[in-house]
């Protein structure tokens, strides 16, 4: 801060400044400062010391990155090779949950129990030569045989019970499947962009460690695209 006494209309602006640009000629240009956004705390932005004049350039490589990305990731999500893998994914597990029902289903015909689906869920029905066995017919069979097929019917619905208990947690694990696919979709669909900026900056550590950052907050946020 520079204070200059003297009456007015006396030129001291003009000569501030004339001392100013006489002393400046003969410094070093000062760094240009950018400020950033700070993904650690979004209160508190970086401050990024540059080399005299690359400001603009700086924000201009942001400006042209962002558009970028607004296009190359929903293009990369819309490609039939992300829809290819996504179905390869769910088909995989869709498949594994078919087997653990199917072999179920082959030991509690064994059992002489059919696993019934419905529209109100899955119940079980006693069998007699792979027929289900209606409700008044089942009535008519020895008391014994009715016990036994209750037993049978009671240790299948348990058996049941377990394998609809994996359901959530297989569910989970295709969805965490998925994210990593697309993980893997946003860093192939982004990095070669971000690449292109990095070696604009390479000689400034500042700005490679800013982008490192953006870079991971994209393949965090890629919905955001």
């Amino acid at each position: 801060n520079l204070y200059a006494l003297g009456t007015s209309g006396m030129g001291k602006h003009g000569f501030v400044r004339a001392f100013l640009e006489r002393r400046a000629a003969e410094e070093e240009a000062p760094p240009d400062w950018c400020y950033v956004h700070s993904f650690a705390d979004a209160r508190r932005p970086r401050a990024l010391r540059l080399p005299a004049g690359r400001g603009p350039q700086l924000a201009e490589d942001m400006r042209r990155l962002v558009d970028e990305l607004r296009a190359s990731i929903p293009e990369a999500f819309e490609s039939e090779e992300y829809r290819t893998r996504k179905k390869l994914v769910e088909a995989q597990f869709n498949e594994k949950n078919e087997r653990t029902f199917t072999a179920l289903e082959e030991r509690a015909r064994k059992r002489g129990i059919a696993i019934v689906k419905t529209a109100a869920g899955v119940g079980m029905a006693p069998l007699r030569d792979d027929e289900v066995i209606e409700p008044e017919e089942f009535q008519k069979l020895p008391s014994r045989e009715q016990e036994r097929l209750k037993a049978e019917m009671t240790a299948v619905q348990q058996e049941l019970q377990e394998a609809l208990g994996t359901l959530p947690r297989e569910a989970r694990r295709q969805r965490e499947e998925l994210r990593k696919l697309d993980r893997l979709v946003t860093s192939a669909a982004t990095s070669h962009l971000i690449d292109e900026v990095r070696a604009r900056w390479a000689d400034v550590p500042a700005v490679l460690e800013h982008l490192a950052e953006v870079q991971k907050d994209v393949v965090d946020n890629a919905e955001d695209f």
